[in-house]
């Protein structure tokens, strides 16, 4: 079901790889594009890569950017950061004593395993890096986001996980009920 032609996961275009598929399925999340029109204002969810990934393309109102493009063997990977404005703001707290410090950014990969199984099962894979400034005075003792922010965010990571795998068994049940019909 990930690379069907005709699969809605894909948007109508056809995916060019099983790393394009998957990364069209967790855009397509039902919880992200909530919080895409959310940030945006909107009610769109904006560009869920329904027509593939290039690099430099906005994604979901541009909570994310194409750092590099899915293919054969190439998860893809998506960049995202605060406004500078807002991590300028708690960048100067943190200086003044404020015990955490905002990311400046991050990235996500999104990928498939090497291997397909006897049933057509792959293993699908999501990543996610936070990026920091470095602040020489706080040495080895770096101020972060606090524990539970860390712990909501990789919480939000396995629900949107979760989700985007299950709408993809859904439609590959859809396909083989199509197909034996």
């Amino acid at each position: 079901a990930l690379a069907a032609a005709d699969d809605p996961l894909a948007g109508g275009a056809a995916p060019h790889s099983l790393e394009d598929a998957w990364a069209r399925a967790f855009f397509q999340s039902p919880a992200l594009k909530l919080e895409s029109r959310f940030i945006a204002l909107s009610r769109d969810a904006g560009d869920c890569g329904a027509r593939g990934f290039a690099p430099g393309q906005p994604l979901l109102h541009g909570l994310f950017r194409v750092e590099r493009a899915p293919a054969p063997g190439a998860p893809l990977l998506a960049a995202w950061a605060p406004p500078p404005a807002t991590v300028a703001f708690f960048e100067r707290i943190a200086r003044w004593g404020y015990p955490w410090r905002l990311m400046d950014g991050g990235r996500h990969e999104f990928g498939v395993g090497a291997e397909v199984d006897a049933d057509g099962m792959v293993e699908v894979r999501f990543s996610c890096a936070h990026d920091y400034q470095w602040v020489a005075e706080e040495g080895e003792r770096q101020k972060t986001v606090p524990e539970w922010v860390k712990r909501a965010h990789r919480v939000f990571a396995m629900w949107l996980l979760d989700e985007s795998v299950k709408a993809v068994k859904r439609r590959a049940e859809e396909v083989d009920r199509e197909r034996n019909d």
